[in-house]
């Protein structure tokens, strides 16, 4: 894809809701298996009961190779109240900013499918069992039945072991990692990251 084209994908998600997109070389991004390992260390509540998460998510040795085949993705990032991130009474705001991340990553592939790239491919942020389906006991995937949401299903960029805020600091952006424990009134910057490799 040549560069008017990553600029016209690039504007497209910051009409689409993004606050921040840049255009990125693969060959930087780092993948990392000690980044898919925080899903299990301490234990995710999604590790292992959704099929997009590890272990049935890409492992990153896996994703390393799929990701050798392209040049350029796009990360896009969106902010949001750190109070939305971090407060325990803010449960459903807080599945509708991750799900505005996975909408941006699923809008974002469609555009570059038709604009002729059929492989490109979308990561959000977090985990879809916990986004989309957090009222169902059990992931359908895993019992054998179709995905309830499979335009927007996919493994986010943690669960293949990119290193989200290594990324970040390839598109200039200064992103500190925010826990559940934090302080939102000392919170700087509270937003969430997807990418879509394009080419």
């Amino acid at each position: 894809m040549n560069q008017p084209d990553l600029d016209s994908l690039r504007a497209q998600a910051l009409d689409l809701g993004a606050d921040r997109a840049a255009v990125i070389s693969t060959s930087d991004i780092a993948v990392s298996e000690a980044v898919a390992f925080k899903c299990r260390v301490p234990r995710c509540p999604n590790y292992g009961v959704c099929a997009n998460c590890p272990p049935h998510s890409p492992t990153p040795k896996e994703f390393r190779a799929v990701l050798a085949n392209f040049s350029q993705a796009l990360l896009f990032n969106k902010r949001f109240a750190p109070e939305v991130m971090v407060s325990p009474d803010q449960a459903a705001e807080r599945r509708e900013a991750f799900a505005a991340i996975f909408k941006l990553a699923a809008d974002l592939e469609s555009a570059a499918f038709y604009d002729g790239h059929y492989l490109a491919f979308g990561l959000p942020a977090g985990s879809c069992k916990s986004v989309f389906c957090h009222a169902h006991e059990h992931c359908a995937v895993l019992q054998g039945q179709p995905c309830l949401f499979p335009a927007m299903a996919r493994p986010s960029m943690e669960a293949v072991g990119i290193d989200v805020f290594q990324v970040a600091a390839l598109a200039g952006w200064d992103m500190q990692p925010v826990g559940r424990g934090a302080d939102p009134n000392k919170v700087a910057d509270s937003s969430l990251t997807g990418m879509v490799v394009v080419v």
